[in-house]
């Protein structure tokens, strides 16, 4: 255990298992048509995309997930989670009450289909569950 209840190697192992889930979701075969159509991203932008590098993409989303998985570690000790049930239940209730909330302008504001922000939305609840259970496994 590390400063505020954070495992620090567990946050690393949650943060790969994240950058893990996201590429799994939104690949060519599971998620990833569907969501550069719903996007409006034509396979020929994300091939410009691609052809640029995305390193600097990839490095911020790293971080990015170190960020939430650092958090969700504090929340989970904070919250006395001790199993992999318990800690979804938080996982679940900081999804609905944060991320899907939040994510609903994209609707609401932005014009994006409910499609688009169910898949999105879906996403983040599962890299959440998935980083929850890492933290759990590494505790």
């Amino acid at each position: 255990m590390g400063f505020y209840g954070i495992n620090f190697l567990g946050v690393l192992v949650a943060a790969i298992a994240a950058m893990l889930v996201g590429m799994i979701w939104y690949s060519p075969n599971v998620f990833g048509n569907k969501w550069m159509a719903l996007a409006g991203i034509s396979k020929k932008k994300m091939k410009e995309s691609k052809e640029k590098g995305m390193a600097k993409q990839m490095v911020t989303g790293f971080v990015s997930q170190l960020v939430m998985a650092c958090v969700l570690s504090i929340f989970l000790a904070y919250s006395g989670a001790a199993s992999i049930p318990a800690a979804l239940v938080v996982v679940f209730l900081l999804w609905l009450g944060m991320i899907a909330t939040t994510q609903i302008g994209s609707v609401l504001w932005e014009g994006k289909s409910f499609e688009l922000f169910f898949l999105n939305t879906l996403h983040s609840l599962v890299a959440l569950a998935v980083m929850a259970i890492a933290l759990q496994l590494m505790g």
